[in-house]
């Protein structure tokens, strides 16, 4: 099962602060709020470390990428210095748990 950046962007708001579970965001804080997702991913991507498709974000990863967001997101929406920094590695390797491996191995018979 999948979430997409919309559900992931409502979570990070709600971690932060900026946002209660019965109100919606502002378009600003919505705004900011995705452009640093889609940096986020786009940079971890890069490097190897996400391979989901845009919107499509695994379940699996969700609370991983979520404080990764947060700790990385947290000065453009005016909450850095409250904790959120000390988030990333541990989101990372939540993360890197979960990466399904790139080497696959093949079953090979042994005669004797």
């Amino acid at each position: 099962m999948t979430i997409t950046t919309a559900t992931l962007r409502n979570r990070v708001a709600e971690d932060l602060g900026i946002k209660a579970q019965d109100q919606e965001l502002s378009d600003e804080e919505a705004g900011k709020l995705e452009a640093r997702i889609d940096s986020i991913t786009a940079h971890y991507r890069e490097k190897g470390l996400f391979w989901w498709a845009d919107s499509a974000i695994p379940e699996a990863v969700e609370e991983g990428l979520s404080m990764v967001v947060c700790a990385l997101a947290c000065a453009s929406v005016r909450k850095a210095g409250q904790g959120h920094e000390a988030k990333l590695e541990v989101g990372l390797a939540m993360i890197a748990g979960v990466k399904p491996s790139a080497k696959l191995e093949t079953l090979r018979t042994v005669y004797y």
